[in-house]
């Protein structure tokens, strides 16, 4: 019987294939604009990483520790793509776009430097904690900035918005879970380190289904466009 952890990782497993193979469907089936387009990035990324989970422990077997190198990475990479989507969806740091490009410049020199500087396998989750407020913070000034004017559609059935709430429910949950984390890891304590890292895969997942219910979303404004206008579909 599986236990509590591995039902989480297995569940988490499924969602995100589902949601990978979703969002590559609604790229090559309806035309939808930028980030939207390149929003299958996010999950490959999440596939990627469970990959190098499984692989990480195979490789320490031979004595190759690039676990936590490659993991580093990828969480960068997922940074910068929430920091280019919501730039892409209106939410800017700075007026002029060129200190806003020195400001992405510097922020991801200074991020890159920080993870490659670590020891190659040392996970610091008061680092990861760090990125996940850069990601909260740009999520609530979406969300102070869509409601400084009357949504124009439900937010039920926004895909930006659901998105968005999405990201946000992951971060809030996994920030106070990576910080106890760190505390059992750096005491040893081992035990509740297994029970409470688990929280942040039902953060994920929890993220996750927010996408999928975005993708449908998305598949239902373009079916009902279609509807109401036969010459699309005749096209």
């Amino acid at each position: 019987m599986l236990k509590f952890h591995e039902t989480v990782i297995l569940l988490g497993s499924f969602v995100l294939i589902i949601t990978f193979l979703f969002s590559l469907r609604i790229r090559s089936k309806f035309k939808i604009q930028n980030p939207l387009n390149y929003f299958f990035i996010i999950p490959f990324i999440g596939i990627l990483s469970s990959v190098n989970a499984v692989f990480t422990n195979v490789l320490i077997l031979y004595g190759i520790e690039l676990g936590g190198f490659i993991e580093r990475l990828f969480v960068l990479f997922d940074l910068l793509f929430w920091v280019y989507f919501f730039h892409k969806i209106g939410i800017r740091l700075l007026l002029k776009r060129k200190y806003e490009i020195l400001l992405f410049i510097v922020i991801s020199a200074i991020i890159a430097f920080i993870f490659i500087n670590f020891r190659t396998n040392n996970y610091h989750h008061y680092i990861i904690s760090t990125l996940l407020i850069i990601e909260i913070s740009l999520s609530l000034i979406y969300i102070n900035t869509l409601f400084s004017s009357p949504p124009k559609k439900l937010l039920i059935k926004n895909p930006i918005f659901l998105i968005v709430t999405g990201l946000l429910i992951k971060c809030a949950l996994a920030i106070p879970t990576h910080l106890v984390s760190e505390i059992m890891y750096v005491t040893n304590n081992t035990k509740f380190y297994q029970l409470i890292f688990p929280v942040s895969n039902i953060a994920i997942l929890l993220m996750y289904a927010h996408f999928i219910y975005a993708f449908f979303c998305i598949k239902n404004e373009h079916e009902n466009i279609v509807q109401l206008n036969p010459e699309i579909q005749a096209s």
